[in-house]
């Protein structure tokens, strides 16, 4: 009776380990934050505004299209400081707004609850400048691609925590003061997040 048990116990860790490894069929909910270090931005005469590392967060929907294979929806938030001679000028917030897809490799016990995974996407920026000195200005929206690598940690086989990083190169746009193009935007950055899934099924 006792070896029954036993092995009664055994089969349902075991199941439970196998559905909480493979998303496939499943969507998710992911909420994060961490640190950006976005690249600094370019003025027209070659002189540069220096970008600080600063909060990055957001979150997304996550669908496994198979067991290995994952799409991701999301959406960050950044807000940096841009600094010209070490005077802060301005702030620049930007929404970054992902699609992508995942490779995601399934362990075999006893690491099935940890699935690393890479993947890469597509990116539109659409960023915004707030000037100290009352300046209008304003930014051009952007295009850009992104690598990505994390690991996802089940706790059961509906939450994980979640560790990301995330690299983000992004085609250059306008920085337009009182209407006059006067930088170019760069949304290139690096970033590194923690944070939670939660799947629904």
């Amino acid at each position: 009776m006792k070896r029954l048990l036993v092995v009664s116990v055994l089969l349902m860790l075991c199941a439970s380990n196998a559905l909480a490894a493979s998303i496939g069929g499943r969507l998710g909910l992911t909420v994060r934050g961490g640190m950006t270090s976005p690249a600094n931005q370019r003025l027209i005469d070659g002189e540069q505004l220096s970008t600080d590392k600063d909060f990055v967060y957001g979150g997304g929907l996550i669908y496994g299209i198979s067991n290995n294979i994952a799409t991701e929806f999301e959406v960050l938030y950044s807000k940096v400081n841009a600094d010209f001679a070490g005077v802060d000028v301005a702030d620049i917030k930007t929404t970054d707004i992902s699609l992508g897809l995942q490779y995601r490799f399934l362990g075999t016990a006893p690491f099935q609850r940890a699935v690393p995974y890479v993947g890469a996407g597509v990116d539109v920026l659409v960023p915004s400048i707030s000037f100290k000195d009352g300046s209008d200005g304003n930014i051009d929206p952007a295009v850009g691609a992104h690598l990505k690598g994390g690991v996802d940690l089940y706790i059961t086989p509906y939450v994980a925590l979640n560790a990301e990083v995330k690299g983000l190169l992004a085609a250059e746009s306008d920085i337009r003061v009182d209407g006059v193009k006067e930088a170019k935007y760069d949304g290139s950055s690096f970033s590194g997040l923690v944070g939670l899934r939660l799947f629904f099924f």
